[in-house]
């Protein structure tokens, strides 16, 4: 439908797609080996795109994979908050706050994947698959460290393993997007500051 009236098509895809085992990251070449059925379904979604431009090479898309996002929450109470809106609620209701020390990857602020997805749109770059998140990566723990200090909230906060919280789905260990195209974000603790200093 997008070809059929000139349109850009933009894509998000997630660092999930990714196996995990790249302690380094994974440049947007890198080979995608889903782990669970979301991330399998979300390959399915770029595989879909490469067919259709394997079928039109002249159709204009980006592909843009990002991680953990958060920003502003959301108008409807249905809607699933985001890591750091789930940190401060627990914070102010628990006594101490246990959080899992692996999985490392970038969070990412909304406005900058916004900003920069309209850049990138406007730069007439070629079509492709590109990696946008905010720079530095953290595991779970290292993130709440620093919600909850520049919060200014002194909860006693303690890292444990993955399987303290068992779960369905299989979570990359490492899944750090490498930029290898565009201009680097700001780093994600320089984000996560605005974003508290914004809503709360």
């Amino acid at each position: 439908q997008a070809k059929a009236i000139d349109a850009l098509l933009v894509h998000f895809s997630t660092d999930y797609v990714f196996k995990g085992d790249n302690k380094e990251g994974y440049t947007e070449e890198a080979k995608p080996e889903p782990q669970s059925q979301y991330a399998r379904s979300k390959f399915l979604g770029e595989q879909r795109i490469a067919e259709t431009v394997a079928r039109r090479p002249d159709w204009r898309y980006y592909l843009i994979r990002t991680s953990r996002l958060f920003g502003s929450p959301a108008a409807t109470t249905s809607a699933k908050p985001s890591f750091v809106e789930v940190i401060l609620k627990l914070a102010a209701d628990k006594p101490f706050l246990e959080v899992i020390d692996e999985e490392v990857s970038s969070p990412t602020y909304t406005p900058d994947l916004a900003a920069a997805t309209r850049e990138l749109i406007l730069s007439g770059r070629p079509s492709g698959i590109y990696h946008l998140t905010n720079s530095d990566a953290c595991t779970w723990y290292g993130w709440a460290q620093e919600i909850l200090k520049l919060a200014e909230l002194n909860v006693p906060l303690k890292p444990v393993p993955a399987s303290r919280f068992p779960r369905l789905a299989p979570r990359p260990a490492h899944s750090i997007l490498l930029n290898t195209k565009l201009p680097h974000l700001r780093p994600w603790q320089e984000a996560l500051n605005e974003f508290l200093i914004s809503n709360f």
